[in-house]
């Protein structure tokens, strides 16, 4: 996870106009919030959505008050490999729904971890098989 969020990271720190997107970019933000560990990432795109000619020194400005964050930031603008505006964009489209996925099957194996009687077993299985693994401990 720490890996796809990174790479998300990159992407909006060098191509911020990535997030701007009128159609999307709220649904980009949800997106991101509804990740673990995103606080970084939802932060970036608010500044990138709020100040369209943002660099990438104005876009990481706010975070240096946070020196390990900063630090961390910086390593992340150096694209590796370099990508085009519209690669990007599809990195982190595709980055966005992987790291998604990947909380979406921890968080189903917590809940079938979670279950303490046959009701509880009963109760995930449902979910998982409608296609929404909600814990146990959310009745």
């Amino acid at each position: 996870m720490k890996s796809l969020m990174s790479r998300m990271i990159s992407c909006v720190i060098n191509y911020p106009t990535i997030v701007n997107d009128l159609e999307s970019s709220s649904v980009i933000e949800e997106r991101v919030r509804n990740l673990p560990k995103s606080e970084v990432l939802v932060e970036l795109i608010r500044y990138a959505q709020v100040e369209s000619d943002l660099s990438k020194d104005g876009l990481l400005a706010p975070f240096k008050s946070k020196e390990r964050v900063y630090s961390r930031l910086q390593e992340l603008s150096v694209m590796e490999p370099f990508l085009s505006e519209y690669e990007a964009k599809e990195e982190f489209g595709y980055t966005l729904t992987a790291a998604e996925k990947y909380y979406e099957r921890k968080s189903t194996k917590a809940s079938i971890l979670s279950a303490k009687t046959h009701d509880d077993e009963k109760l995930v299985m449902e979910n998982i098989m409608k296609g929404k693994a909600n814990p146990v401990s959310k009745k």
